[in-house]
């Protein structure tokens, strides 16, 4: 079952423009998309089999079966508008998170 495409849900505002920007956060989002795809899993679930019957390590499969699903973690909680800033792709970035409704009058008055 194939996921639905995610969206970024981060609304930036960019100080100055860069032709890098809008396409690092499409490839981040991308990354994501690959990431929930289940198609993803089998693949690297056969990868991990071949490469561990080639190279004969004992617990080859528990190990790179951990690695993996951490490295796809980490792809997963990736911020497309921030790691582009991060890393120059994007100028400057005031983001801010709209997957996550705010709640209003949440806070307690002293």
């Amino acid at each position: 079952v194939r996921r639905g495409r995610r969206s970024s849900g981060i609304n930036a505002e960019y100080g100055g423009s860069n032709v890098f920007c809008e396409p690092c956060k499409e490839a981040i989002m991308e990354l994501h998309n690959i990431v929930e795809d289940n198609e993803t899993d089998v693949l690297l679930t056969e990868l991990s089999a071949i490469l561990c019957n080639f190279i004969e390590i004992p617990f080859c499969k528990s190990v790179t079966a951990a690695i993996i699903n951490e490295s796809l973690q980490d792809v997963d909680h990736t911020d497309p508008a921030g790691t582009c800033a991060g890393i120059g792709a994007c100028n400057s970035v005031a983001f801010y998170d709209t997957t996550t409704p705010s709640k209003l009058g949440d806070t307690c008055n002293e």
